[in-house]
């Protein structure tokens, strides 16, 4: 019998994992608010390349916190660049849940508050988390 495997938690597995995919991710941002998290989250960014949908092929910048206990739980949301949906306080998806997050990140920045609700039955990995980023701009 092999020996149990220790699962690796922390917002570097992520970010590990986004870099095995083959992005390039800025995590030298250490939170999403610009200043030191004291739980130790960080803020990741990266160039996303539209997978799915009508603007396929687009490329727009999107980052989220990287949570500390990754892969135990995923990021909470994204943020995205650029006005690609509505802001809407109205939590119904696709198309609800957007807030600006200018006064975090500057200018232009959204945030899409979607959580990713099979994560307990995914592979709880870098992969299983960007294939829902993948759907969520199916829809634009």
């Amino acid at each position: 019998m092999e020996p149990l495997r220790q699962l690796e938690i922390g917002s570097h597995v992520l970010v590990d994992g986004l870099r095995n995919l083959g992005y390039i991710v800025d995590d030298s941002v250490p939170a999403a608010f610009g200043t030191p998290a004291p739980n130790g989250n960080g803020f990741v960014r990266f160039e996303y390349r539209i997978k799915l949908g009508s603007r396929r092929g687009e490329v727009v910048p999107i980052g989220y916190v990287a949570p500390t206990d990754f892969p135990i739980n995923p990021p909470a949301g994204i943020y995205v660049y650029g006005e690609l949906r509505p802001l809407s306080s109205d939590n119904q998806l696709p198309h609800g849940g957007v807030s600006d997050a200018s006064g975090i990140l500057g200018p232009g920045w959204r945030y899409w508050s979607r959580t990713h609700d099979s994560w307990a039955r995914s592979t709880r990995d870098a992969r299983a988390w960007m294939k829902l980023v993948d759907r969520l701009f199916l829809d634009l």
